[in-house]
């Protein structure tokens, strides 16, 4: 399994984690600190969920996103990265064009920041 966690919570997920456990919402953890982003909230999960799962239940978990979204471990090529502004410019929902490049809606999202499409989830 790659690594992208280290085998404990980061500080600020046990933070946003801590706050969810206390009963509040996304929208109170966000108005309450300052710094902290939907995005994060969203990343604190995706860590817990990672300590949490055995090795079987991830790559049960990254099987079932490949399925949904066959070009997930492709690189973006310029044409690629084309059709996404182009769908992105025409108005199109991120799970749509999310559909359509059959790449994740994170992944769509990173690289909309990536090209100045999209702000930060905040």
């Amino acid at each position: 399994m790659s690594e992208i966690y280290s085998k404990k919570l980061s500080e600020k997920s046990k933070i946003i984690l801590s706050l969810i456990a206390e009963g509040h919402s996304d929208s109170q953890i966000v108005n309450m600190i300052s710094g902290i982003t939907y995005l994060d909230i969203f990343n604190a999960a995706e860590e817990a969920i990672y300590l949490a799962e055995s090795e079987a239940d991830y790559q049960k978990r990254v099987k079932a996103i490949k399925v949904k979204y066959p070009k997930t471990d492709q690189s973006w090529s310029p044409e690629n990265d084309d059709e996404l502004r182009m769908l992105f410019s025409a108005g199109y929902s991120i799970l749509v064009i999310a559909s359509h490049l059959q790449r994740p809606p994170n992944s769509i999202r990173a690289q909309l920041r990536k090209h100045g499409l999209q702000e930060e989830i905040s």
